[in-house]
């Protein structure tokens, strides 16, 4: 009877585990078909209208990579836009298209594991006895596929992103890796195997329009080979790489000055963060170890969609990052080290790193997320299974080969039971977005942004009074550097006009951004600025609205140092409130002028004046060419069009003088321009004494071979004023504008050295030649707000040193701005 029911259970028994386990992966995600968007949802595709279509053209199939995520992310867009199309915008189909690619990763992992385990297994790579292939593979997908943790991809409806991702990226591995199995097995390239090439590379393209994680795919590739196909690989790498030394050392500096290159905007986002570089990396330690927990002890009340998390400032603050650290150097090194003895569990572990490297090391993305562990979590929950299965055989090694496999059997049959009950739990949080962010403050009660998602989520639903009370909560909270600072203040303004009560909510908001502290992130203020403006003009108070207008679009330049979509700005109710003040006769200065608004002029023109003032050059001249049109006489306009005209001029001059990069980094081919690159990038990263001393010696090399380059000489007097050499500083750029008078970024430098060196005077007169010679300076808000604390600074003994008021750092006024 055993032995009929063996072969039975060795025929049927796949199909039928493969059954069971999606009865039990729907059973866990069953509660989760008529959950609400929350958080990312609304601005990713919800309140997108892009991927809103009724009829489907190819214009408007490819008008969706026009979405803020471009191609980056356009498959996943094109899936929200079907979704909507068919299930008008109904949320059971979302969710059940996020179901089915989740419930189809679970197949491509079985395909990808079993691929593993033949390969291995036909090729002798281990001496290690291992399970049945089609075991395995269920066993690795059922662990993986009911994971609490796998809810925040899942459930979460926008992390299809990272669910469609890794569907690809997984077959993109598992086709690449069954092709060259077929190679290697038939020693010749035959259409099956030509067929999985092409399978892998398509998939991998399909992967990289579905987000950027899949970057890692090719290194993951290069693993794949060296794991099981190619072991001596990297020794051979590294031999030819000795042998042929000069084309190894030009590849390494081609790559580094690659790395230099992409590394300045990466930079450029810390700028925004309430965290450093280095404080992001030793924070990623701890957060990795803590991944690790979350799918080793996967308890739902664990789990949160926001984590409050203390930064790391040093390896011993706190002393876990030192301990994490250790860890997973430890558990690296190990697997290099051991990857031909356990190829399998190694490859699983390097599988997890691997693909936690772009999110968890230098991009500033936020610290924390768990959607961010889906597809690493396959690797880790493979080596985790294999020593699972290692241990088990051990303890129970008396058996017969029959009842060792009951016993395997129960025991991840009860695990896949367990998790299951774990991710229906772990499910109900979402039901509703009030209990999801209840659940989100239970599990991190000093994080500001919770309170607030609260405060929102309560205004969303009506209950009013008590969003303003979370969101009074999350700005008393006074966090360092509050990123939900202006997102609690807006759920106040709002809440109070839903209440019908705006002058409270206009008063208490303004005294919110009174009373705004310096550290906090303002992502949020130029969206409150803007329902500020929209409230105003509701009650007819226009002068405070054109004066709210006026602040969102200071605080955008601010912020953003470029022009963006002004259609987002309420640039219209400019005009807007214009026609009711003209229509309802009312005298008014909205500008602050002292002259009535928009008095003589068309309010096309008024509007145009309004921007230009401004600095919104682009959306000002669109204006005054339309105004122009239609008013052919208005002198005004000619006038403001024939200044646009000689300032464009003026700026394309400069903007040639100004852009370090453009001229010396992008075209590296000459030895001047070699050696100046070189020069630059040294001081712009700060490196080591060492290389400051070689910048100063192919400086002093350029002036040999160019001795009429003012860049030399001003690049020379930022190496004097890092040392804090303020008077050769001064003396180089100095000489710098007596071989170049019109160079703007030299005036620019120039006003920061003497300031520096407290000689007022001459730096406010540095400062406006600099806005002189270039209108459209990137800095000019800077410099506007900088010239007028060095104008009080003259009258006023009393007030701090103007750069500490302002807390600009000199870097971003230098050379380190991104067209520099």
């Amino acid at each position: 009877m055993s032995i009929y029911l063996s072969k039975m259970l060795s025929k049927y028994h796949i199909a039928l585990l493969t059954l069971l386990l999606t009865i039990l992966i729907y059973s866990a995600y069953c509660n989760t078909f008529q959950s609400p968007p929350l958080l990312d949802d609304f601005h990713s595709f919800v309140n997108e209208p892009l991927v809103k279509i009724q009829h489907w053209t190819i214009d408007r199939f490819l008008s969706i990579s026009d979405t803020k995520f471009g191609w980056k992310r356009f498959i996943p867009m094109l899936t929200f836009a079907a979704d909507i199309s068919i299930g008008k915008g109904k949320f059971f189909y979302l969710h059940l298209t996020n179901f089915l690619i989740h419930l189809v990763n679970v197949f491509c992992i079985i395909f990808f594991v079993s691929r593993l385990i033949q390969h291995v297994r036909e090729n002798n790579l281990t001496g290690e006895p291992l399970p049945d292939q089609w075991n395995m593979a269920l066993w690795v997908a059922g662990i993986w596929a009911l994971q609490p943790i796998q809810a925040s991809a899942v459930t979460y409806l926008v992390q299809r992103m990272t669910s469609l991702m890794t569907l690809f990226y997984i077959m993109s591995v598992a086709c690449y890796l069954t092709a060259r199995s077929m190679h290697l097995k038939e020693k010749t390239l035959n259409f099956k195997a030509l067929l999985f090439y092409f399978s892998s590379f398509i998939a991998a393209m399909l992967a990289f329009l579905s987000k950027e994680n899949s970057a890692m795919l090719p290194v993951m590739l290069f693993c794949t080979e060296v794991w099981f196909f190619q072991q001596d690989l990297p020794k051979r790498i590294f031999k030819y790489s000795i042998k042929h030394w000069f084309f190894s050392i030009s590849i390494i500096c081609l790559s580094g000055a690659v790395g230099l290159y992409v590394l300045n905007p990466i930079l450029a986002g810390y700028d925004v963060r309430d965290f450093t570089l280095n404080q992001r990396i030793l924070t990623e330690t701890r957060i990795v170890i803590w991944y690790i927990s979350l799918l080793l002890w996967p308890n739902p009340n664990r789990f949160s969609i926001e984590h409050d998390i203390d930064l790391s400032t040093s390896l011993i603050n706190p002393y876990t990052t030192l301990l994490s650290s250790i860890t997973i150097f430890i558990i690296i090194i190990g697997s290099i080290f051991y990857r031909k003895k356990y190829p399998l569990i190694t490859y699983g572990i390097i599988w997890f790193f691997l693909n936690l490297v772009i999110e968890s090391t230098i991009i500033p993305l936020e610290l924390i997320f768990e959607h961010r562990v889906y597809l690493p979590s396959v690797g880790i929950i493979i080596s985790f299974v294999l020593m699972l299965y290692f241990f088990i055989r051990k303890i129970f090694n008396k058996l017969s080969e029959f009842d060792f496999k009951k016993v395997q059997w129960c025991i991840f049959i009860l695990l896949f039971s367990l998790m299951t009950l774990m991710t229906y739990d772990r499910n109900n949080f979402f039901y509703d977005i009030i209990s999801l962010n209840e659940h989100n403050i239970n599990n991190s009660m000093s994080s500001p942004r919770s309170y607030a998602n609260l405060a929102v989520s309560l205004a969303r639903i009506g209950k009013n009074e008590e969003a303003i009370e979370k969101a009074r909560y999350a700005i008393e909270m006074g966090k360092e550097n509050n990123d939900s600072y202006y997102v609690a203040a807006n759920t106040i303004l709002l809440a109070y006009e839903n209440m019908g009560q705006p002058y409270k909510g206009l008063k208490e908001a303004e005294k919110l951004l009174d009373e705004q502290p310096l550290n906090a992130s303002r992502q949020g203020l130029v969206t409150m600025c803007s329902n500020l403006a929209v409230i105003y003009a509701k009650m007819e108070d226009y002068k405070c609205a054109v004066y709210s207008i006026q602040r969102l679009l200071l605080y955008t330049q601010k912020l953003s140092g470029k022009e963006i979509d002004v259609e987002d700005l309420r640039f219209p109710m400019l005009q807007y409130i214009l026609h009711e003040v003209q229509r309802k006769n009312l005298k008014l200065d909205l500008d602050g002028d002292g002259a009535c608004d928009p008095g003589d002029l068309p309010t096309t023109t008024w509007v145009a004046r309004f921007l230009l003032s401004m600095g919104f050059e682009a959306k000002a001249k669109e204006l005054l060419c339309k105004s122009k049109n239609e008013y052919p006489n208005d002198a005004t306009a000619l006038n403001l069009l024939k200044n646009l005209e000689a300032n464009e001029n003026l700026n394309r001059i400069q903007s040639a003088k100004w852009s370090f990069r453009e001229k010396y980094i992008n075209h590296p081919f000459s030895r001047f321009n070699a050696c100046m690159a070189t020069a630059y990038l040294i001081r712009k990263y700060k490196l080591p004494s060492p290389f400051i001393t070689l910048g100063e010696n192919l400086l002093s090399y350029c002036e040999t071979l160019q001795p009429s380059a003012a860049d030399v000489q001003l690049l020379r007097g930022w190496y004097y004023f890092e040392k804090r050499q303020l008077d050769q500083a001064i003396a180089s750029v100095n000489l710098a504008l007596k071989l170049d008078n019109n160079n703007s970024k030299a005036y620019l430098a120039l006003g920061l050295f003497l300031t520096e060196a407290n000689q007022i005077e001459g730096s406010i007169d540095a400062f406006r030649t600099c806005l002189r010679l270039y209108p459209g300076c990137p800095e000019r808000i800077i410099l506007q707000d900088l010239i007028k604390d060095l104008e009080k600074k003259l009258t006023d003994a009393s007030v701090v040193h103007p750069l500490a008021n302002m807390n600009v750092d000199s870097e971003v006024l230098g050379t380190s701005h991104s067209g520099s």
